[in-house]
């Protein structure tokens, strides 16, 4: 029975990573331009891997451009909040840097269940009139589980810890001020 339900820690998941803001809108950036750059600075594009201990599974990982959906999420978050993104290329006085530190998975083993964790994090570093703003920002949702996790169950995990790390940005007052300053 141990051999038949670990045959599935050794399967392969491509995750599908989908945000979902839980934040309000408010008209703080008046319609203010800012020029958004979202980069990937993980050490590996790997998400994690099935299993624990002497068992290391299968990957996860997503076939998604992990730039382009952060992009598309900060964007939404910016615009809810009044204010305008464009490309990073755009001549304007407020920057935002969005550094995506990293997304991953990992399973801890319990006596009778496994923890399942979802982790993201996220470098701020929003710059106007040559000052900045820098703050790191991070997420994290745990399940516990009996049995190895579906890729169903591992995408929710990683779309709550990325929604967090993304709604702790869009909660920091510090920031939203700043770049509307």
């Amino acid at each position: 029975l141990i051999i038949l339900l670990s045959g599935c820690t050794f399967i392969d998941q491509k995750v599908k990573i989908n945000p979902q803001l839980n934040i309000g809108t408010a008209d703080i950036g008046k319609g203010k331009k800012v020029a958004l750059d979202v980069l990937d600075e993980r050490e590996d594009s790997l998400i994690g891997k099935r299993g624990t201990g002497m068992v290391r599974g299968a990957k996860i990982a997503t076939d998604q451009d992990v730039v382009d959906l952060f992009n598309t999420a900060v964007a939404d978050g910016l615009q809810r909040y009044g204010f305008s993104a464009v490309g990073r290329s755009e001549d304007v006085p407020t920057k935002l840097k969005v550094e995506i530190r990293s997304l991953n998975y990992d399973v801890t083993m319990g006596f009778w269940t496994g923890g399942n964790t979802g982790k993201a994090s996220l470098k701020v570093i929003a710059t106007v009139n040559d000052k900045n703003y820098e703050k790191m920002y991070r997420g994290e949702k745990e399940i516990r589980t009996a049995f190895v996790a579906s890729q169903e169950t591992n995408s929710k995990i990683l779309n709550a810890a990325v929604s967090e790390v993304l709604e702790a940005m869009f909660s920091d007052k510090k920031l939203l001020d700043f770049l509307s300053q």
